[in-house]
Parts: C-alpha cells; structure tokens; sequence
C-alpha cells in the first residue's frame, strides 16, 4: 500500500512539475514578448 503511494505521489508531482514548466516557459515568453514592444518605438 505505501508502494502504490509512493508511486502516486511521484506521478502527481511529475505532472505538478511539468505543469509549472510549461506555465514559467509562457509566462517569460509572455513577459519578454511584451518588452521587446515596449522598446521599440512606434511611430
């Protein structure tokens, strides 16, 4: 039984952990998306 959550656990953190990444990966594609509009100057 402490096996079985274990090895739940590990899934459900694999999963947290790759969520998170894919999140801070848009977030900073985001965030530098729009400051490279910012320092360009419209005209």
């Amino acid at each position: 039984m402490l096996k079985d959550l274990l090895g739940s656990l590990s899934g459900v953190l694999s999963i947290i952990s790759i969520a998170l990444v894919i999140v801070m990966g848009a977030y900073l594609t985001v965030t530098l998306m729009r400051l490279s509009r910012a320092e360009v100057p419209r005209k």
